[in-house]
């Protein structure tokens, strides 16, 4: 079989970068419809969605007044205020939706501008410009869900105010999830997702769902708070990004991945399927390697002339670079873990940067990413009984990868 390009395209936005671009687009960087009285300057008021690629339906999910008042938006947006004199804003989103934060331009923010409270007073500024205070909503709960392998899901309801399509992704998959594969609700909301094997990919099916509670094709989640979740297909794809280690040779269905560019795309990336569970051993020539120092990085690691690792998920294998290196997977995620019974469980990652530390009653840690691998170690009052989201050792320690399990689920004796 021949190995199959793919492009890879990395793209790092930060915080600040999303909340201007969202501003740009929502029309903030506009004019003012008219000049401000002598004496005073314009306050504009903007309700917008947090996130880049904004609901069309976000302005309608709050109300911001003011004090003294003038603005009711989104029926009343701007008005005109002393130089000098203090404006309070309060925000009160429609019921299912908070405040994300609030942002001010062209003026001095004051108490409450920079968090997620109701209220955002300023000071109005002494200028000409036009003071422009946004207020970015969501709603409550957030589904983020993920096909690995060659699969797509179905996701009902979408989220309101946008399209329904089907959740794909990019393989291999440097950018946010997206929109299809991440609604957002209210609390409460019974979400169903189908997971599609694709029928263009000869012997694709499904596997199995991350969360325990998923037994069938078809998963259904009342969500109360935001929630991973992850749909496992079969095959698989493997990525092999070039490096310095030169042409890397990959068990059948792959072959010899040279790198040489597609004559058609130039593109250099090889990607191959393989059936869930296999064990797969790339291996290179040490003497044509250009850094002799360098390691393999991603799904597989170290600086052997073959690695050897088994295909879980969606991977992706740089061929050599310095130590250190990490491919960038930008999709971030939260463990969640439950505790029945008396006992802690403590967190230990071993490959990732998410955070440690014991947990002794159900709790959500962020700050991973999809495939950090985190050690539990159960402790016991009493007496450890088993782990319940699957896992059929009893051992109180196991390795979770996250995006795998989610959440996970450890049962004590309770006296």
């Amino acid at each position: 079989m021949a190995l199959r390009p793919r492009t890879l395209w990395p793209v790092l936005l930060t915080a600040a970068a999303l909340a201007a671009l969202v501003w740009l687009m929502a029309g903030a960087g506009s004019p003012a419809a008219s000049a401000a009285a002598p004496g005073t300057k314009t306050v504009t008021v903007l309700l917008t969605d947090e996130v880049f690629d904004a609901n069309p339906a976000a302005p309608s999910w709050g109300r911001v007044t003011s004090t003294p008042a003038g603005i009711d938006c989104p029926a009343v947006c701007s008005a005109d205020f002393p130089r000098g004199s203090t404006v309070v804003l309060r925000v009160t989103p429609v019921a299912g939706h908070e405040l994300a934060f609030w942002a001010v331009f062209d003026n001095e923010p004051g108490p409450g501008c920079a968090g997620t409270g109701a209220t955002c007073s300023l000071v109005v500024g002494d200028d000409d410009g036009v003071a422009q205070v946004q207020a970015a909503l969501r709603p409550e709960v957030q589904l983020l869900a993920t096909p690995e392998g060659a699969g797509t899901l179905t996701i009902t309801p979408s989220e309101a105010g946008r399209a329904a399509l089907p959740c794909t992704i990019a393989v291999p998959q440097y950018d946010r999830l997206p929109d299809a594969c991440t609604p957002r609700y209210r609390k409460r909301t019974l979400v169903t997702v189908r997971a599609v094997a694709d029928p263009a990919v000869p012997g694709a099916r499904f596997i199995r769902w991350s969360d325990y509670r998923c037994k069938t094709a078809t998963c259904r989640l009342r969500l109360n708070t935001d929630h991973h979740l992850t749909a496992f297909f079969s095959p698989a794809y493997l990525t092999l990004v070039p490096g310095s280690f030169g042409p890397i040779a990959m068990p059948p269905p792959g072959g010899l991945c040279t790198f040489e560019p597609d004559p058609v795309t130039g593109e250099v990336t090889c990607q191959v399927p393989y059936p869930l569970k296999t064990k797969v051993t790339l291996q290179r020539d040490p003497a044509v390697a250009q850094v002799p120092t360098d390691e393999w990085t991603g799904s597989c690691r170290g600086i052997g002339a073959e690695c050897t690792f088994t295909i879980r998920k969606n991977e992706i294998v740089r061929a050599g670079t310095a130590r250190g290196f990490d491919i960038p997977a930008r999709v971030r995620e939260t463990l969640r873990l439950e505790l029945t019974g008396k006992g802690k469980v403590s967190f230990t990652t071993t490959f990732g940067q998410g955070r440690a530390g014991p947990c002794t009653k159900t709790c959500v840690r962020p700050g991973y990413q999809h495939g950090d691998e985190v050690v539990l170690t159960a402790t016991p009052k009493k007496r450890f009984v088993r782990w319940a989201d699957g896992y059929t050792a009893k051992r109180n320690t196991r390795t979770v990868v996250v995006g795998d399990t989610n959440p996970v689920r450890a049962v004590f004796r309770k006296k």
